[in-house]
Parts: structure tokens; C-alpha cells; sequence
């Protein structure tokens, strides 16, 4: 079964925007009370945050055509850093 486009898609951008350069250390993880999280070894874990969130993708464009034998099923992904000064 082959995947829905729009599935692909998510999945791009989420890596995108999870991805470890994308990143910044933003204390230690705590629980709902506010009590800091540890790991089995009794050391903080720490908590990052996005550096720019997935609320700036503004726009996309999505088009699934079917495979052929001179064409494999694929996509392209063209990203563009829009600055606030940008969008208006």
C-alpha cells in the first residue's frame, strides 16, 4: 500500500522542525507539579524547545502522480526561509 501525500508531507516537515539543529536547551523536563524529571541514573533530562516552530510553513503545494517505469514514485521539497519582514 503505498502512502497518502499528505502523510509523506507531515512526516518532512515534522522531521524538519524535530530535528536536533533545530533545537535549543530550555532548562530540565519536570512533571506536572513542577518537580524535576531524572533518568536511572539520578542526572536531570534536559528539555529543548523548537528554535522556529512549524507555524511558519505558510504555504504548500502537493501533487501525487503515479509511478511509471521512467518515472519512480517520489517528490521534491523546496523550503524557503521567509523572514517576519516577509510576510505581510
Amino acid at each position: 500500500m503505498r502512502p497518502d501525500i499528505d502523510n509523506l508531507f507531515k512526516g518532512i516537515i515534522d522531521s524538519l522542525f524535530q530535528s536536533k539543529v533545530n533545537q535549543v536547551l530550555d532548562g530540565i523536563e519536570t512533571d506536572k507539579n513542577g518537580n524535576p524529571i531524572h533518568d536511572e541514573f539520578g542526572n536531570d533530562i534536559p528539555h529543548f524547545k523548537q528554535r522556529i516552530d512549524d507555524s511558519r510553513v505558510v504555504h504548500t503545494e502537493m501533487l501525487k502522480l503515479k509511478a511509471t517505469e521512467e518515472s519512480p514514485e517520489g517528490f521534491t521539497l523546496i523550503v524557503r526561509n521567509l523572514g517576519l519582514e516577509a510576510i505581510s
